[in-house]
């Protein structure tokens, strides 16, 4: 009884010291039997009509995973293509181009989704940095964001899950 009591309570503590929200997704009825996961979004600093956040996605398509940063801009301007993600990591730009955009509509506004694929180097590198910037550039848009620990800690624990439960593998992470 009382090493069931000692488990508990180390269970209660350590359950205590989880404080990062971490939430996954699942997209059902897609085409093709793709497989698609995404996490929560994050906003980007707003100024301006338009609302930018970002998210993580994940694809398999035939057995192959793609990994994707998701910008999603909400307002009365549309964005215009050629659009770029400039990562910054550690002061060292990496400029990504969009490789698709979506434009979807709620009741209030257009939602314009654009995706910029990314391969597991440049994923560790982002979780890695001591210094990461999201800076999305279009001919009418400019908005920047740093990633913050939680950020990086939802991306680490976003990989951990697709690898291991998605992919099923088995994955250790320093």
């Amino acid at each position: 009884m009382k090493s069931i009591m000692t488990i508990l309570a180390i269970m209660l503590i350590l359950a205590g010291c989880a404080t990062t929200q971490f939430d996954v997704y699942r997209v059902d009825n897609t085409p093709d039997n793709v497989e698609i996961y995404y996490t929560d979004k994050a906003d980007f600093t707003s100024e301006g009509s338009q609302d930018v956040a970002f998210y993580l996605q994940f694809e398999k398509k035939s057995s192959k995973p793609y990994w994707y940063i998701v910008c999603e801009v909400r307002g009365s301007e549309s964005t215009e293509p050629p659009m770029k993600l400039v990562v910054d990591l550690d002061d060292e730009p990496l400029e990504l181009q969009s490789e698709r955009m979506v434009v979807e509509h709620d009741e209030k506004q257009a939602v314009e989704k654009i995706f910029f694929m990314i391969n597991s180097d440049i994923y560790s590198k982002i979780v890695f940095a001591d210094t990461a910037q999201f800076r999305l550039i279009a001919e009418n848009l400019d908005r920047s964001t740093y990633l913050v620990r939680d950020d990086k800690v939802r991306f680490n624990l976003f990989k951990e899950f697709v690898d291991s439960v998605v992919m099923n593998t088995s994955v250790i992470i320093k």
